[in-house]
């Protein structure tokens, strides 16, 4: 048989070469292959990095914000309440910061995955704007200092621990655990920006007021702050994807069941649990431990406030250096195992100088170690856990880090009236940083466990498979 005209492969070489296609054009084939629609070409062009950059920016700035409005409340509320009725106040209200803290988690639990995660933390920026407003008024009016400074504290603790998690919950919603490794960290770095200048505002504020009614007038910043992160993140995450809830009934009762349910399915994160509670109790212990001992050393809100907000700048210079260095290798190196170890280990070194401060009444050592304990709480460690929270599913996220990383600091704020108490009753500052020693001890010992059941636990088909890291 002959060939056909146009066949003969002899023309076929010497006929002028076709021209090469672009692997745009050979996507095109391949998803018309599938069954899909190729993409149009007149359709624009998306720029995923760009939209990568603003949706990080988004999040970094609300994450500052929120910051920000925690530490400049915490610092003024802190001062304020010290001053006027010294640390048995403290005794008091942080316990009750604590269970206030406890109650809010538990009501959020059956509605925080329930709702669309943008809805939520514009909902909660509203409501403290509204209540960072009655604060003012009742500083403004005849209430005596304690009421607006110990409701002024209560929202601190949203602000510092309640309202961040949802902040990276959406970030986990909107970045893979890979990118997490090198976004988080970038994320942080804005988060200890924005306390920094909140702290520094607050140490720096006594030299230009004369008064400490002035000094309570700085929580006029932290409603205008709310009111920007509910504007800011709506907008800057229009075109990202977040969870919109799963939408289903569900107490708060059940949702907690559920939660340390699958929590308990999960060794390493059921294992972080207990470790968390450890530690974060003994981080309690040792943060009233500085104040006691700031108290007897100090008598006027002013020079509190420039001592705790200095001890925290400090604090922020060197977390802010160590993510900018050290997180991003560190997690890469030795993965997120290991890298939550490093807390309950700092948390020992702490209670140690923080008992030496105590005994000699040292503010120097008792700073030191104020600095040691918030050092990797305020860098890798939270890097750590929110790389670890991202391989949860949308669904579950908020709730397992309420559980994980909110519930054990409220506990934490329960525990301190019992140092207190003590301290208090047999007029001694070392009794509270024996107590924080021996809660580090077992936070270490409950941290080895998480070590050794983090790769396995990884495997688990109750995580988020395109979220895994290892």
């Amino acid at each position: 048989m002959t060939d056909q005209p146009g066949n003969d492969p002899l023309d076929a070489l010497l006929a002028p070469r076709a021209p090469r296609r672009n692997s745009a054009d050979a996507l095109d084939d391949l998803i018309a292959a599938s069954g899909a629609r190729p993409r149009s070409s007149d359709e624009p062009v998306v720029d995923r990095a760009g939209m990568r950059r603003r949706w990080e920016i988004g999040l970094s700035l609300t994450l500052a914000l929120v910051a920000f409005s925690g530490a400049l409340a915490d610092t003024v509320a802190a001062s304020q309440l010290i001053s006027d009725g010294g640390i048995g106040a403290v005794g008091i209200v942080w316990p009750i910061a604590g269970l206030l803290m406890l109650a809010v988690a538990y009501f959020q639990s059956g509605r925080v995955d329930r709702f669309a995660r943008v809805k939520v933390l514009v909902w909660l920026c509203a409501a403290y704007a509204v209540g960072f407003a009655v604060v003012l008024v009742l500083f403004a009016s005849s209430a005596p200092t304690w009421l607006p400074s110990a409701l002024a504290w209560g929202l601190a603790d949203q602000m510092n621990f309640l309202v961040p998690l949802i902040v990276w919950a959406l970030a986990g919603d909107v970045f893979t655990a890979g990118q997490g490794v090198t976004v988080f960290p970038r994320m942080s770095r804005w988060l200890y920006g924005g306390q920094g200048i909140g702290l520094v505002a607050a140490a720096v504020t006594p030299f230009v007021f004369d008064t400490d009614l002035s000094l309570a007038w700085l929580l006029v910043l932290p409603p205008i702050a709310c009111v920007i992160v509910a504007v800011l993140v709506p907008r800057s995450l229009h075109d990202a994807t977040t969870s919109e809830g799963h939408g289903k009934e569900q107490s708060s009762a059940e949702a907690l069941r559920d939660t340390r349910s699958f929590v308990k399915e999960l060794p390493a994160f059921n294992w972080l649990l207990r470790a968390s509670f450890a530690a974060m109790a003994a981080g309690a212990v040792l943060e009233i431990s500085f104040l006691s001992i700031a108290d007897d050393r100090y008598e006027s809100a002013a020079d509190l406030q420039v001592l705790y907000g200095g001890a925290a700048v400090i604090g922020f210079v060197i977390c802010w250096i160590l993510q900018t260095y050290a997180a991003t290798p560190l997690l890469q190196r030795l993965g997120v195992g290991k890298v939550l170890r490093f807390l309950p280990f700092a948390t020992i070194a702490s209670a140690m100088l923080m008992l030496l401060g105590g005994v000699f009444e040292q503010i120097a050592l008792a700073m030191a170690a104020l600095i040691v304990w918030r050092l990797p709480r305020w860098s890798i460690d939270a890097s750590a856990r929110q790389a670890a929270h991202a391989t949860i599913p949308d669904e579950r996220r908020a709730r397992v880090s309420f559980l994980i990383d909110l519930v054990p600091v409220s506990v934490g704020f329960v525990i301190v009236a019992i140092p207190i108490g003590i301290a208090l009753a047999t007029d001694t500052l070392w009794t509270a940083p024996i107590l924080a020693f021996v809660l580090a001890a077992a936070a270490v010992v409950l941290s080895k466990n998480v070590v050794s059941t983090w790769d396995d636990t990884q495997l688990s088909y109750r995580l988020k498979r395109r979220k895994r890291l290892g």
